[in-house]
């Protein structure tokens, strides 16, 4: 797993639909969602009204370094997920993701 920071007012909402969330990747009109290899890089860039969610992809083949950034870029669309308080999954996201 790999993680992204997003925005609580428009993340937290995702997981409420039938549909897991997922993260975008790379697609011929964008460069692909941020991405950080570990959960505390993440943590830093993370605003007041902001929250990391683990991205559940590969960091060596599904990413690929940003050219303005320490991140990476997401290549594929991938599933998001709600981190619990110690990085665990919620109880939820992983019934929304092993249902897929």
């Amino acid at each position: 797993m790999i993680y992204t920071v997003g925005r609580r007012d428009i993340y937290e909402p995702l997981f409420l639909k039938a549909e897991p969330p997922r993260k975008r990747g790379r697609d011929a009109d964008f460069v692909g969602g941020s991405v950080w290899r570990f959960r505390e890089e993440a943590e830093r860039y993370c605003a007041p009204g902001y929250s990391v969610y683990g991205v559940l992809a590969d960091w060596e083949t599904q990413t690929s370094p940003n050219e303005d950034g320490p991140w990476n870029d997401l290549l594929v669309d991938a599933l998001l997920v709600r981190l619990g308080p110690e990085g665990s999954f919620s109880s939820m996201t992983i019934i929304a993701a092993s249902s897929t």
